[in-house]
């Protein structure tokens, strides 16, 4: 028998909502264990991994949550959760084989900034689709991409995204799964895992994404000129973990760092993983923001189609375009944030040429 360790939850606190899920963002008592089954329940969900601790971390939610309209799982979680169960890392692949398995798989990759959050809640109106925005385990794995094993990352990719898997009342046999954006770096290991299914990649022309990021940044208090730790965490953080030593070969970093050329390296990262993922045969479809934007219907319908979904009706899916999708969270629209001047995206340009002058800013990706 697999055990685990319950805990009621005595407080919370977390600097920033959209950071990695640890299990020091609870204050929980001593804990009692508990035979590992109990997580068959559905109102539990995996919430998140601390590889420090060695642990995986299971939320119970309030029988009125539902996770497939949150904006963000993770937020939603971190606010409703009634009590924690953690897990030893090494017991999460015997607890994943305690769950169902969906019968299909569609999982979007993105840039961020792009969409991402809106086709999530599209197809969360799909008939028999469970869809989850940005699960908080994934960024863990992908921010430790240079620090653990391939095997080790092979194991977690499958045993997280089973675990993923919570059917609810409504007969649902799919399973959507919208990442944060540095995930896509793990995109191969999830083809090698689940080669069966849907691969989307989404994605937005650099310097509207730039100026876009730049506001997510400024709206969860990240400040526009970035030295010292703020610099090496959001490098960290928008880079998927590449090497300091990258950074420092491309900017003076003396001297305090505008996001506009922070930027510019991050978005042709995202650019170049998708082309090379695309070079390996991994039959991923590109999304355009700027799709979305003029032709939402036959955007849609060709994911869709891509994703071999079907809805008798496309009513309720277009009705989503009409409201923010990231309604009531920390980066709503309407924040106040400062936008890019004509000299940022010319900084953004030149940074983006020294990076990468293969890549034009307005490329567009070809399925």
């Amino acid at each position: 028998m697999t055990q685990a360790i319950s805990h009621e939850i005595l407080s919370r606190f977390r600097d920033n909502e959209f950071g990695p899920t640890l299990v020091s963002d609870f204050f929980v008592d001593a804990g009692t264990p508990v035979d590992a089954r109990t997580l068959l329940d559905p109102s539990w969900s995996l919430y998140g991994l601390d590889l420090t601790e060695r642990k995986a971390i299971f939320v119970q939610m309030p029988l009125a949550v539902d996770l497939t309209t949150a904006a963000f799982v993770q937020v939603t979680q971190f606010h409703d959760a009634l009590r924690l169960i953690t897990v030893a890392l090494d017991d999460l692949e015997a607890v994943a084989a305690l769950m169902p398995e969906p019968d299909q798989r569609v999982l979007m990759f993105s840039m961020g900034r792009c969409g991402s959050t809106l086709v999530s809640r599209v197809l969360a109106q799909v008939p028999g689709v469970c869809s989850l925005s940005e699960p908080g385990p994934f960024l863990t794995l992908a921010l430790a991409r240079y620090s653990m094993t391939t095997a080790l990352q092979r194991s977690l990719v499958k045993a997280l995204t089973r675990l993923m898997f919570r059917p609810g009342p409504r007969h649902q046999s799919v399973l959507a799964l919208k990442f944060h954006s540095r995930v896509l770096f793990l995109a191969e290991l999830f083809h090698d895992a689940f080669p069966e299914a849907s691969f989307v990649f989404q994605y937005r022309d650099g310097q509207s994404w730039a100026n876009s990021f730049s506001g997510f940044l400024q709206m969860v208090h990240v400040p526009l000129l970035l030295e010292g730790a703020d610099l090496l965490l959001s490098w960290e953080i928008m880079t998927s973990a590449e090497p300091a030593e990258v950074m420092q070969g491309l900017f003076d970093t003396s001297k305090p760092i505008h996001h506009d050329v922070l930027l510019a390296p991050s978005w042709a990262m995202h650019m170049r993983e998708y082309q090379r993922l695309r070079a390996m045969g991994i039959p991923i479809l590109p999304l355009n923001y700027k799709d979305l934007n003029r032709n939402p219907a036959q955007a849609v319908q060709s994911l869709l189609d891509h994703c071999r979904l079907s809805v008798p009706d496309m009513q309720p899916l277009m009705a989503v375009f009409t409201h923010d999708s990231q309604e009531g969270t920390q980066v709503a629209r309407g924040g106040a944030i400062t936008r890019f001047a004509p000299e940022n995206y010319a900084n953004f340009r030149t940074a983006l040429t020294r990076y990468a002058p293969d890549l034009d800013p307005d490329t567009v990706l070809l399925a």
